[in-house]
């Protein structure tokens, strides 16, 4: 055989093993850029799974914190309420000598005017509170809460009347009873909502 025929066999052998090796590389070229390319989509998850874990803790607190702030709205509205009904209450209790006989007339427009206002202040702190929840741990609670305020209120204004026209009642014990109620079930209120936050 003439040698450019060898030299031309070699070129092509040559050739085709340059081709074969740069198709081996274009294919590990290929499987390494479709790792990376799995490695890369794995961590893009993963980072996207943890910016949505942060998304929902940052949201969880921002719930408690919201729900932390109208529980002690709702306790502090309780106390400014049960401060002026025994402000009032005892305003009327002054009104009564040792034996139990009403002494004279007094004005009580301040006290009332502030036990309203307080009174609204309770109510509408409630509404915010039944709106917060979760009812199912509140809900009676909240309910007992708001009937008993609500009792307290139209026992001291039926009872202020009475003792401003000069007329013996026994609102002064169902008022005691009624100011008691009312702090037992603020505290049983506190109770459940300190497990609603810590559970």
């Amino acid at each position: 055989m003439e040698e450019w025929k060898y030299t031309l066999i070699n070129g092509a052998i040559a050739t085709t093993g340059a081709v074969l090796v740069g198709c081996l590389a274009l294919y590990g070229v290929l499987k390494q850029a479709r790792k990376a390319q799995e490695g890369a989509a794995q961590q893009a998850l993963a980072l996207l799974q943890q910016v949505d874990r942060s998304a929902l803790a940052t949201r969880d607190q921002a719930r408690w914190e919201l729900r932390r702030g109208t529980y002690a709205e709702t306790l502090t509205s309780c106390h400014r309420y049960l401060r002026a009904a025994r402000e009032a209450g005892d305003l009327l209790f002054d009104q009564y000598d040792e034996d139990g006989e009403i002494i004279g007339s007094f004005n009580d427009e301040a006290q009332g005017r502030a036990l309203g206002e307080t009174f609204d202040l309770l109510l509408a702190q409630v509404n915010v509170l039944k709106l917060e929840g979760p009812s199912e741990a509140l809900e009676p609670t909240i309910s007992r809460l708001s009937d008993t305020a609500q009792l307290l209120y139209s026992t001291l204004y039926v009872w202020s009347g009475l003792v401003h026209d000069g007329r013996q009642s026994n609102y002064g014990s169902e008022y005691q009873g009624l100011l008691r109620a009312l702090e037992e079930t603020r505290d049983e209120l506190l109770e459940k909502m300190y497990l609603v936050l810590h559970q």
